[in-house]
Parts: C-alpha cells; sequence; structure tokens
C-alpha cells in the first residue's frame, strides 16, 4: 500500500524545496537540495507525480536559454596530473562546497560511444590537439561525433581496477562551428597471424590493447579500454568488442602506428560464452563477494552490456544462478540460482543465440577485412 522513492537532483534544482511544494500527500519526506527521500499511499502516486512534474516545470523550464556560473575558462591543454592534485587539495566537495566548474569553447569529438542509458562516451580534442576522455550522463539520443561543441563541465578521474585516467564530466554542452580532424593519419600495419612472442620482439615499446579473459591472455602488460595511454604503436592482440570501442581507443592513444593481430580471439559460441560467463560467475562470486559491474563483465567477455544481461537472464531462466541488478543496472549481485527451469528460458536462449551469432559474424568480418579499410571506422 505503501510507495518509498528516493531522488536526485542537478545544481540547477533543488530537489527537496520541489517536494516540500508538492508534500500535501505525502507521509514522509526529507533530505537536502541535491538528495531526498520519500513515502506516500499508492493510491496517490499518479496525482502526487501529476503535481510535482506541472511545479518543475513552471519553475524550471528556461527555453533555449542556459544561465551557468562557471569559475573559469580553461583550454584542455591545460588539464593535466599536476593540475587536477592542486584542484583536490582546495577540496574536499560536495554539498555546499560544489568541485569548480570550467567552461572550454570549440571542443573536438572524435569518438562518442552511447550505453544502453543514453551516457555519452566521448573522446574530445582542444585546440593544440591534446585529447581528454569525457563523460556526458544522460546526454541526447543522437551522436555527438564528428561535431565541435562549446562545454561546461568538471574534472575528475575514472578508476577502474587501480587504473584512473582524468575524465570530464559534461553538465552542458552547446553545438559550435568548426571542423574536426581525421582520428587517425598513420600507418595500419597488418601482423595477423604472427607469433604473439615475435609480436613483443618486433614491437617492444608499443601498447598492447587487449580485452578478455586474463587465463586467455598470454601478455600480462596488456591493457583493456581504461589502461590506454598515448602511444606511438598500439597493437590490438584481440578484436575490440565493436566499432565505436575501435575508434574509442584509437582516438584516446592517438598512435603513429596500428597494428592489427587478433590473436587472442574471444569465444562467441553459444557453449563456449555460456562456459565463459558461468567462470566468471564462479570467480566473483568467490572473489568479490558476488558483486560486480555489467561492464567489467562485458570486457572480460569482449561483448556490449547488453548481451552479459542476455546471459544472465539465460542462466537465471535455467535455474542456474539468481542475480539482482542495481537501479541504475550498472551493477549486478549475483547468488545461487533455484536448480529449476522456467517458462522463459527458451526465449531467453534464443535471444542470446541470435545475439552471439552477431558477434561471431561481426569477429569474421574484422579478421577478413584489408588493413587499409579500417580506415573507414575512423573518418
Amino acid at each position: 500500500k505503501t510507495v518509498v522513492g528516493s531522488a536526485r537532483s542537478v545544481e540547477e534544482i533543488n530537489i527537496y524545496e520541489l517536494i516540500r511544494e508538492c508534500s500535501g500527500k505525502l507521509l514522509k519526506f526529507g533530505g537536502h537540495s541535491q538528495a531526498a527521500g520519500l513515502s506516500l499511499l499508492k493510491e496517490n502516486l499518479q496525482e502526487f507525480m501529476a503535481e510535482i512534474e506541472i511545479a518543475a516545470e513552471k519553475k524550471h523550464f528556461i527555453g533555449d536559454t542556459v544561465n551557468v556560473n562557471v569559475d573559469m575558462e580553461l583550454d584542455i591543454d591545460s588539464i593535466t596530473e599536476d593540475f587536477f592534485e592542486r584542484l583536490m587539495t582546495a577540496g574536499p566537495y560536495g554539498e555546499g562546497f560544489e568541485a569548480p566548474l570550467f567552461v572550454s569553447y570549440g571542443l573536438k569529438v572524435l569518438s562518442d560511444r552511447k550505453t544502453e542509458k543514453n551516457h555519452h562516451i566521448m573522446i574530445l580534442e582542444g585546440k593544440s590537439n591534446t585529447r581528454i576522455s569525457a563523460v556526458w550522463w544522460f546526454g541526447e539520443d543522437k551522436s555527438l561525433q564528428g561535431k565541435v561543441f562549446d562545454a561546461v563541465y568538471k574534472i575528475g578521474k575514472n578508476t577502474y581496477k587501480g587504473k584512473s585516467n582524468l575524465q570530464l564530466t559534461l553538465a552542458y554542452v552547446i553545438e559550435s562551428d568548426g571542423e574536426v580532424p581525421k582520428v587517425f593519419n598513420g600507418k595500419i600495419i597488418d601482423e595477423r597471424g604472427l607469433d604473439i612472442k615475435l609480436l613483443m620482439e618486433k614491437y617492444r615499446q608499443a601498447l598492447f590493447f587487449y580485452e578478455g579473459l586474463t587465463s586467455k591472455c598470454p601478455l600480462p602488460s596488456a591493457v583493456d579500454r581504461f589502461g590506454v595511454k598515448e602511444t606511438e604503436n598500439l597493437v590490438f592482440l584481440s578484436t575490440p568488442s565493436n566499432t565505436e570501442v575501435f575508434r574509442e581507443i584509437i582516438a584516446l592513444s592517438n598512435p603513429r602506428n596500428i597494428i592489427l593481430n587478433f590473436s587472442v580471439l574471444p569465444d562467441y559460441s553459444f557453449k563456449g560464452f555460456v562456459t565463459n560467463l558461468l567462470g566468471l560467475i564462479k570467480y566473483i562470486v568467490s572473489k568479490e563477494k558476488g558483486m560486480a559491474y555489467i561492464e567489467s563483465m562485458a570486457i572480460k567477455l569482449g561483448v556490449e552490456e547488453s548481451i552479459v544481461k542476455s546471459g544472465l537472464k539465460f542462466l537465471k531462466a535455467a535455474g542456474k544462478i539468481d542475480y539482482i541488478l542495481s537501479e541504475d543496472e550498472m551493477m549486478v549481485f549475483l547468488f545461487k540460482g533455484s536448480g529449476m527451469t522456467d517458462n522463459s528460458m527458451f526465449l531467453a536462449e534464443k535471444r542470446l543465440r541470435n545475439a552471439l551469432m552477431e558477434k561471431n559474424a561481426y569477429q569474421q568480418f574484422i579478421l577478413k577485412t584489408e588493413a587499409e579499410n579500417f580506415r573507414e571506422y575512423l573518418k
């Protein structure tokens, strides 16, 4: 009979005050300007939703104009590790003492990879060809790749398994004029079929890219998308999960030479994928207390997050596992299944098989594509 909810807001909207104005039929509420909680009778839910939506639109609808107080204009060429550490010494930041907001003009979007939730993972280039990654949470439906825009943002770090990269968190973007340069102007070298030991000897100072199960990669120093740094030679040991990731890795590493090897491949057969997924789940349950990020699992299996979720649905329907997704579907909590199959197993298996067939077709296409044709992905 009772509905309980939580709220999160952006800096410009005081969510607590908005809820307070519409609190006539609430049982309880509390919080602050950026986060709040509330409860009400289920029978009053629709009326409350309508009331608060109208109140929000009346109070905060601003048409085509956005007024933002930024701390300073900044060229992204100035964003270095030292600059970030100096910012952190002025913290900690939080409610009532927000992290600084910066504005940059004429940023070029070299790469824009969208997630299921319309999060935009981007590689931006500044005036002096400096490149940096950026994220725009719950952005537009359309891609910004190949566009130029002005942006307001905060500076942070994206940390994953001990690896940290500077990353901008975009608050506002406005399209601007200008041309976006080519992501890559160097040489593409075809080394498919070359043994990894010989490859390592030939390209001693190269950055080796690999996404897949750790146990399958003979090179411990290989990095995934979170470990990519600027390099002269970039070697692909595995096929990227899709063309967007391929472009993103190259945009961020800005190499002079791309070396194609593809000698360590993900297994996209139904049996192989399910076996690897079960093995990964066993490790997560025993070593990570059953908790994992969907993105991390996707990287380990060389697929998109949607295929990991399809695999989990199939295993749950088959009674092998059970799980709970976090509210934002970024994290999963895994535990033992019921041991009983349910009526949805056939459909879940069919969907997973179809998705893996598409991945296998993509992989075969990549393996057979002539080296110079990879430039098509980088235009």
